[in-house]
């Protein structure tokens, strides 16, 4: 169990990288003032920052699992 205190920052280090991304990809989207985007340019930025979004929320939710698993049960 020291082993998943320790990696406290793991999980959220996946989970704003996604925001940092996605936070840049809206940037990119304002330099064209919210219009038409070019595909290449965007998607490069947004499959990245949905995948560590989702990577970030799922290592939460599992980390939460487990630590449910671990509670002592009163007897």
């Amino acid at each position: 169990m020291v082993f998943f205190r320790k990696r406290n920052w793991f999980r959220s280090l996946f989970l704003l990288a996604g925001v940092a991304l996605a936070i840049s990809s809206f940037l990119v989207w304002s330099k064209y003032a919210y219009g038409d985007l070019e595909p290449e340019t965007v998607l490069r930025l947004v499959i990245p920052a949905v995948t560590f979004v989702l990577l970030g929320v799922q290592l939460v939710f599992n980390s939460f699992f487990i630590s449910v698993l671990g509670l002592k049960t009163m007897q």
